[in-house]
């Protein structure tokens, strides 16, 4: 984690028919985040998965 004060976020991969998380990514600030995500879903199987970008607890 930064030693700023600024918001991190997790990315996730979710699987659908059981809300199970199957991958979780460090913390990252925003930006960092939605390429991490972008990154992804290049391979991802959608109609299996989901991802999402979560604020990360604060003592991840």
């Amino acid at each position: 984690m930064s030693t700023t004060q600024e918001t991190e976020y997790i990315v996730q991969i979710v699987q659908d028919a059981t809300g199970k998380i199957e991958y979780a990514s460090k913390p990252t600030y925003r930006r960092r985040a939605e390429k991490i995500e972008d990154g992804m879903g290049i391979n991802l199987n959608w109609e299996r998965f989901s991802t999402r970008i979560i604020e990360a607890p604060a003592d991840a």
